[in-house]
C-alpha cells in the first residue's frame, strides 16, 4: 500500500512513476523460495522493469524495518514520521554508484528533515544478502521506510517529505540531462 500512495504523491509532483505488481509471494510459491529467497523473484520484476524503463532516474526496493517503533518513528513538524534508512548491499563490484545514489539522497534528507533519516547502512558478510538486487543498475536502492509497528499516518507523512526529496532529486537528473 505505501509504494502505491507513494506513487500518487510523486505522479502529484510530475515523477513519473511505475510501481511493480507482481505477486512476489506467489512466485515463491511456484518457485519452492522460502523467505530468504524473495531477492531471487525480485530480482525478475526488476530486470524486466529496467528493460522496459531503461533510462529510469532511479529504482526503488521499498521495505519497512523490524526494528522497534521507538527506533522507527520521530516528529516532524508536529507530525509523527516513519523514518528512512538506506540499505546498500557492499558484495558486487560497482555497489559505489549506488552508494553513491543513497548518499546524495540521505543529504538531503538532512539538510530539510534531519530527523526522518536513519541513515545509510552498508551491509555484507555472512547471513545477509550483500547484494539486494542493486547489481543490476547504478540506481538502484532499497529504503526502509518504518517498521512493523508503523501506523499509516506515520507513513503517509514520511511519503509526502520523501516525495518532496525524490521529485528535487530528479527533477536535478532532468536537468542535467
Amino acid at each position: 500500500m505505501a509504494s502505491k500512495m507513494f506513487k500518487e504523491k510523486l505522479d502529484n509532483l510530475k515523477i513519473y512513476t511505475i510501481v511493480e505488481e507482481a505477486d512476489i509471494l506467489s512466485y515463491m510459491k511456484n518457485h519452492n523460495l522460502d523467505h530468504s529467497g524473495s531477492y531471487i523473484a525480485s530480482r525478475v520484476y526488476l530486470k524486466e522493469a529496467i528493460n522496459k524503463y531503461s533510462d529510469a532516474y532511479l529504482y526503488i526496493d521499498l521495505h519497512r524495518d523490524a526494528a522497534t517503533h521507538d527506533s522507527t518513528t520521530t516528529t516532524i513538524n508536529g507530525l509523527k514520521c516513519a523514518k528512512i534508512l538506506f540499505v546498500i548491499g557492499l558484495e558486487y563490484d560497482t555497489y559505489e554508484s549506488n552508494l553513491e545514489v543513497a548518499t546524495t539522497l540521505n543529504d538531503l534528507i538532512l539538510n530539510k528533515y534531519p530527523a526522518l533519516t536513519r541513515g545509510i547502512m552498508k551491509k555484507k558478510g555472512v547471513g545477509v544478502n550483500g547484494v539486494y538486487n542493486q547489481d543490476l543498475k547504478d540506481n538502484v536502492i532499497l529504503i526502509e521506510l518504518g517498521g512493523n509497528e508503523s501506523n499509516i499516518d506515520e507513513i503517509n507523512n514520511t511519503l509526502d517529505l520523501l516525495a518532496e526529496i525524490i521529485g528535487d532529486y530528479i527533477n536535478e537528473k532532468k536537468e542535467k540531462n
